[in-house]
C-alpha cells in the first residue's frame, strides 16, 4: 500500500514537472516567434497571415505541423517578385485560431470565408503535403472561387493503410491526448524534429538549422499537436475527397519529386490518372520540400496553368 502511494505522489509530481515545463516551451515559443502578419477575424476565429507582391493571387497552404514560415523561409520573396503572394497559418497551426470544427473541410470552409478579405481575385492555391488535402476540398466544394490547384508532394491518398501510428491514436483518445500533450509528448518529441524534417529534406541538402528551429518553436504547443493529431483522420479524404477526384474541374498541376520518401511518385501519377485534364511535373533527384529546394517547379506550374506575371517580373526577367 505504501508502495502505490509513493508511487502514485512520485507520478504525479512528474506530471507537475513536464507540466510546467511543456508551459515554459510554449511562453518561450511566443516570446522568440511573435506572430510577423496580419489576422482576419470570421466568427470570432482569426487566420494568420503574410502578404506582398502584385499580380494574379496566389494562397499558400502549408503542411503537417506546418506554419507559414515554410513559405517564408522558402519561396515567398522569390513569389511575391512576380505575384500577390499570401501564405496562411492554416486553422489550428502557427499563430491561427483553433476552430469549433477542426476537420480538413472545417479548415477549408473557414478559408473560404476568408478569400474575398485576401484578394479581389479567384486565387491560385498552392498546396503543399497535407495542406493538399484542404485545397482539394476547397476546389471541390467551391470551384467557382478558386482559378487554379497546384499540389507540391501532396497527400491525395492515405498512406498509413488506414490504420494510424500509436502517437496519433494516443492524442486522438479523449482526456488521455490532452493529458499527454500538456505534460510529456512536447519534451519527447522536440529531439526528433530534426530527424523528420531532414528526411522530408532528403536527398536535398539537410533542413536549415533556422527552419528547424521555427518549425519546432510554433508545433510544439499542446494545442498545435492536438490539432495536428487530428488532421491524421483519414475518414474525408478517404470517403469523400478520392471518390471525388473525378469531378475536380478546377485546373490543376501535380508537382512532385522523384525521389520524394514521404509521398512517393506513384502516389502522384494516380492523382494524375484519376484528375481528367491535370497536368504532372515530376522534378528528378528531388524529395518532398519542393518550395526549398525547387522553387522553379512552382513557376513552371503557374506557366502550366497560364497565369500571368506582373509587369514587376520584367525586371527579374534575367535573374531566374
Amino acid at each position: 500500500m505504501k508502495i502505490s502511494i509513493r508511487l502514485a505522489v512520485f507520478f504525479a509530481i512528474l506530471c507537475t514537472l513536464f507540466y510546467g515545463y511543456t508551459a515554459f516551451i510554449v511562453w518561450q515559443s511566443e516570446k522568440e516567434y511573435p506572430p510577423e502578419g496580419s489576422f482576419l477575424t470570421k466568427n470570432g476565429q482569426s487566420l494568420h497571415y503574410i502578404k506582398a507582391g502584385n499580380g494574379p493571387p496566389l494562397i499558400l497552404i502549408h503542411g503537417d505541423g506546418g506554419s507559414l514560415y515554410d513559405w517564408k523561409l522558402s519561396c515567398f520573396d522569390t513569389l511575391s517578385r512576380h505575384y500577390t503572394t499570401i501564405a496562411i497559418d492554416r486553422p489550428g497551426l502557427g499563430h491561427s485560431s483553433t476552430l469549433q470544427n477542426q476537420s480538413i473541410e472545417g479548415q477549408a470552409d473557414f478559408l473560404h470565408t476568408c478569400l474575398s478579405q485576401l484578394t479581389t481575385e479567384k486565387p491560385v492555391l498552392i498546396c503543399h503535403s497535407r495542406g493538399a488535402e484542404v485545397g482539394i476540398c476547397l476546389a471541390l466544394k467551391y470551384p467557382n472561387d478558386v482559378a487554379g490547384l497546384v499540389t507540391l508532394g501532396g497527400a491525395c491518398f492515405n498512406t498509413q493503410n488506414n490504420e494510424p501510428s500509436w502517437q496519433y491514436k494516443l492524442l486522438q483518445t479523449p482526456l488521455l491526448g490532452p493529458f499527454l500533450a500538456h505534460t510529456f509528448y512536447v519534451p519527447a518529441s522536440k529531439p526528433y524534429i530534426k530527424a523528420g524534417l531532414d528526411k522530408a529534406f532528403s536527398p536535398d541538402k539537410p533542413a536549415p538549422q533556422q527552419y528547424i528551429d521555427t518549425y519546432a518553436a510554433l508545433f510544439m504547443k499542446p494545442q498545435q499537436v492536438l490539432n495536428w493529431a487530428k488532421d491524421q483522420d483519414h475518414v474525408l479524404l478517404d470517403n469523400v475527397l478520392v471518390p471525388n477526384y473525378k469531378n475536380l474541374k478546377t485546373p490543376l498541376v501535380i508537382v512532385n519529386g522523384d525521389k520524394d520518401a514521404n509521398l512517393p511518385l506513384a502516389f502522384a501519377q494516380r492523382f494524375h490518372k484519376m484528375v481528367p485534364g491535370s497536368r504532372l511535373i515530376t522534378v528528378p533527384n528531388t524529395g518532398h520540400e519542393l518550395h526549398f529546394n525547387k522553387p522553379e517547379s512552382i513557376f513552371a506550374a503557374l506557366d502550366s496553368l497560364g497565369v500571368r506575371r506582373s509587369a514587376r517580373s520584367l525586371l527579374f526577367s534575367n535573374t531566374r
